[in-house]
C-alpha cells in the first residue's frame, strides 16, 4: 500500500524525534519538526494548547464524513541506556513509542495528501502531554475534535505475551485502566525509640493501612472486575532509635469500573480515617481523579479488528482477554466521540532482550513501522467508506 519513500521517511523522521524528547504540554522542537514536515507538503494545519499540539487535516476529493488519527508526542523523564546510535542524550527519552507514533501519523497525512481519491476528510491530531499532565482534554476544550465523528489511535511497544511481535491486540469495552492517585498523611505523636508506649507510631498505622487496602481488592470487588492499588512509597523518619511525628503514603489506585472507581477511595478514606483513630492518631486524606478508563466503543472496535486483519491477516489480530491496567488519556477522545485504541506488538532486543515500556532500554522495530503506518491509513478509509456507502 505504501511507497517505500514514504517508510523510509517515517523511519528517518522518528529516528530525528528521538534524539530530541521533550516532556508534558511544553515540545517547542517536537511541534516545530511535525509542522515542519506538513509545511514541506502543503498540508494544513490549526495549533492548539500554546502552540504545542497540531491538527492537521487533509480533504478528499469529494464530501463525506470526518474520521480522527490520534499520535501523542511527549516523552518521559527518564536517561536512555539503549545504545543506538541515534539515542537521545537530554535526560530524557522516548521510553513509551511515542517517537513512533508521531513518525507513522505524519506518514500517514503525506500518504492522504497524495493519494486522496477518497470521500470525506481524515484530521490527525498530534498530541501533547499524554504521559502527564494529560493533552487529549485541553485538546477538546478548545475544539480540536470539532467536525470529528470517529477516531481511532495505536499504541505500540512490548505488551503482553498473548500479544506476539507483529500482531495487534484488541477489545471492545474497557482496554485499560484510569489511573488515579492517592497521598496519605498520618500524624503521630513521636518520641524516643526505646519507649514506644509514650508515641503515637504513624509507622504502624501506615502498614495497617497498606494492608488492609488489599482487602478492598480481594473482597470488596468483584473478582471479574480489576482493581489494582499499589502504595509505591511509604516515608518516615529520620533514624534508629527515633519514632517520627509523622508518615506520607502516596500510590496508585487503576479500576476500569465507574462504580468501582467512586467506591474506592471512599472506601480507603474510611479505613484511613478509623485505623488511625483506633491508634490515636490523625490523618489527612488526599485523592485525585486524573484519566479515566479507555473504554473502546463496540463498533469502532469491530472496524478496527477487521481493518488490522486486512494489513496482517486475522491470525494476528488478537482479542485479549481482560484490559491493561496501564493508562491512556485518549480516553477521553473515547467519552466524547466512537473510536477505538488498538495495541501493536513491536519491541526491538538490546542486549538480548526485549525490555519493556518505560525502561531505559526499551524501543522498537522499525522494520515493523509500516505494518502501522499502513493500519493507521485502512482504518480511516474503511471508516470513510463506510460511511460513504452506509
Amino acid at each position: 500500500m505504501i511507497r517505500d519513500a514514504i517508510v523510509k521517511d517515517v523511519i528517518q523522521w522518528r529516528r530525528q524525534l528521538h534524539q530530541i524528547p521533550e516532556l508534558g504540554n511544553d515540545l517547542p522542537q517536537t511541534t516545530a519538526y511535525v509542522r515542519s514536515i506538513l509545511d514541506q507538503h502543503e498540508i494544513a494545519y490549526q495549533l492548539f494548547v500554546n502552540d504545542n499540539a497540531i491538527v492537521a487535516t487533509i480533504e478528499g476529493k469529494s464530501p463525506g464524513a470526518t474520521v480522527g488519527l490520534r499520535a501523542d508526542m511527549d516523552g518521559l523523564l527518564i536517561q536512555e541506556a539503549t545504545g543506538l546510535e541515534f539515542a537521545s542524550t537530554n535526560g530524557r527519552m522516548h521510553a513509551c513509542g511515542h517517537d513512533g507514533h508521531t513518525a507513522m501519523a505524519l506518514g500517514a497525512a503525506v500518504y492522504f495528501k497524495y493519494h486522496n481519491d477518497f470521500a470525506g476528510t481524515v484530521k490527525i491530531l498530534f498530541q501533547p502531554g499524554e504521559e502527564s499532565p494529560g493533552g487529549a482534554k485541553p485538546m477538546i476544550d478548545e475544539g480540536a475534535l470539532e467536525g470529528i465523528e470517529a477516531i481511532f489511535g495505536l499504541h505500540h511497544g512490548n505488551f503482553e505475551p498473548e500479544i506476539p511481535k507483529g500482531s495487534f491486540g484488541i477489545r471492545p469495552g474497557p482496554l485499560m485502566a484510569a489511573p488515579d492517585t492517592f497521598q496519605i498523611t498520618i500524624i503521630g505523636k513521636g518520641g524516643h525509640g526505646g519507649i514506644p508506649n509514650k508515641a503515637v507510631d504513624p509507622i504502624i498505622v501506615g502498614t495497617h493501612l497498606v494492608q488492609a487496602f488489599q482487602t478492598l481488592v480481594s473482597r470488596e470487588t468483584s473478582p471479574t472486575d480489576p482493581v489494582v492499588i499499589s502504595v509505591t512509597q511509604f516515608v518516615s523518619g529520620t533514624t534508629h532509635n527515633i519514632i517520627p511525628n509523622e508518615a506520607i503514603l502516596t500510590g496508585t489506585v487503576r479500576t476500569v469500573n465507574h462504580d468501582t472507581r467512586e467506591l474506592i477511595p471512599m472506601r480507603m478514606q474510611q479505613l484511613a480515617h478509623s485505623i488511625s483513630d483506633a491508634f490515636r492518631a490523625e490523618v489527612a486524606f488526599d485523592y485525585t481523579f486524573t484519566y479515566p478508563p479507555l473504554i473502546n466503543h463496540p463498533e469502532a472496535t469491530g472496524m478496527a479488528m477487521d481493518s488490522a486483519a486486512k494489513v496482517v491477516g486475522e491470525d494476528r489480530v488478537v482479542l485479549m482477554d481482560a484490559p491493561m491496567m496501564a493508562a491512556e488519556d485518549f480516553a477521553y477522545y473515547l467519552e466524547r466521540i466512537p473510536g477505538c485504541l488498538i495495541h501493536f506488538s513491536n519491541p526491538q532486543e538490546v542486549d538480548g532482550m526485549m525490555y519493556p515500556l518505560h525502561h531505559p532500554k526499551f524501543t522498537i522495530d522499525e522494520d515493523l513501522l509500516e505494518v502501522g503506518l499502513n493500519y493507521l491509513i485502512q482504518v480511516a478509509l474503511d471508516y470513510l467508506d463506510t460511511k460513504k456507502t452506509g
